[in-house]
Parts: structure tokens; sequence; C-alpha cells
């Protein structure tokens, strides 16, 4: 890996297209006080209050957050994340936990730069790991985000990233194979079902992003 490969950084932002939907921060509580005014018009200022904290707080994470490539020192931590969001799910958790050796991130796929790690602070969060294919296809071949950090708006800044290097390097889509809990994730930022294909623990769902239909 090249020196100058591992102070790049691009703030997430830059990488965000149109269609990623948005952060949903909206839908929390923000605190009011009515001050006698009407119903109908603190419902109002409620939504007005709710609509600025969002776009407040999208501002600071986007300030904040930073992707990069991966480096080899990043791996123990990488994995941790890998962990945490896959045991998440309790429905997976007993096969995981019966085959520890599945959650895994290979240290070579760090060497060759195929992982984008986001990045808040000087703190890892979340990672996506991509390989051009001989087909030209990009293979998504993971992406994870730390459970404290879901559904704010990390996972949708790593895919915006992988699209547009998918498109610096003329890759003509972006392939995945997908577990059922991702699979609204994935529809959401435009990938269609594509059939399916065989993992360590059976069938999964393989989806397709055409990346020459975002330009």
């Amino acid at each position: 890996m090249k020196a100058s490969d591992i102070t790049k950084t691009e703030p997430a932002e830059r990488s965000l297209p149109k269609w990623i939907p948005s952060t949903g921060q909206s839908e929390t509580g923000w605190p009011f006080h009515e001050g006698g005014l009407a119903p109908a018009l603190a419902i109002g200022a409620i939504g007005l209050f709710r609509a600025a904290r969002a776009v407040v707080i999208e501002l600071m994470r986007r300030a904040m957050m930073q992707i990069r490539f991966g480096r080899l020192d990043d791996h123990a931590v990488l994995e941790g994340i890998q962990r945490r969001a896959s045991l998440a799910w309790e429905s997976d958790r007993t096969a995981l936990l019966a085959h520890p050796e599945s959650i895994r991130l290979a240290i070579a796929q760090l060497a060759a730069d195929h992982v984008r790690v986001a990045e808040i602070g000087d703190a890892p969060v979340g990672f996506s790991v991509a390989i051009i294919s001989l087909t030209g296809a990009m293979e998504l071949d993971g992406l994870f985000v730390d459970p404290s950090f879901w559904h704010q708006g990390v996972g949708r800044a790593l895919m915006a990233d992988a699209v547009d290097l998918a498109l610096r390097k003329k890759a003509l889509a972006i392939d995945v194979t997908v577990n059922p809990h991702a699979r609204g994730f994935y529809a959401k930022c435009g990938f269609t079902e594509l059939g399916t294909g065989a993992t360590e623990f059976g069938i999964a769902c393989r989806m397709h992003l055409k990346i020459r239909d975002l330009q």
C-alpha cells in the first residue's frame, strides 16, 4: 500500500448522490414549549423545529464524518465492527457464534485498497469492501456499520462512496449478495434483485445497481 493512499480522505458529503435517502433524523423528538400558542400553530412550529434540527444534525454529521482507504492497523477494529453488526441480529446469532471464523476481514483486502472506512473523529464507525470483478462490475463484498451508529446515515454515506469509486473506476454496475436484513436498505439505494447466490449459511439474494443509470 502506498503512503499517499493512507493520507487520502474525502468528506462524505462530496460523494452523496441525490438518490441516497435522507438521514431520517427529523423523526426524532425535539423539546418544545408551546408558550400559549394555539394547537395548530404549535404543531406547525414543532414540524419546523424538527426539520431545522434534522438539517443541523445532518450538516454536523457530514462535517465530522470522513471516508478513507483502510489501513493495515485498522484490521482489529474493523473486524470488531463486523462482529458487532453481524451479531446484532438475533436470528443470525446462533449460527455465527457456532462459526466465529465466518466473521473475518482479509488483510489482503486492506493491503490492496479494497476497504473504505467511515470514521467520525478518529474512530472508525463502519466500512465497505469493494472489488472490481472480471465482468467489469464492482462486487460489494461487505458493508458493515457499528450498531451504535445505525440509522445515522453512515451506511448511505459508504454506499455513496462506493458509487463514486465505481464511477471513477468505470465499473458498469455494483453487485452484492445480501442477507434478508439488508434487502430493504439496498432497495432504497436503487438496487434491484438479480437472483440468488450461495453463502456459508445458505442461499441469499443477489442485487444489482446499474452505475451508468446514475450519470
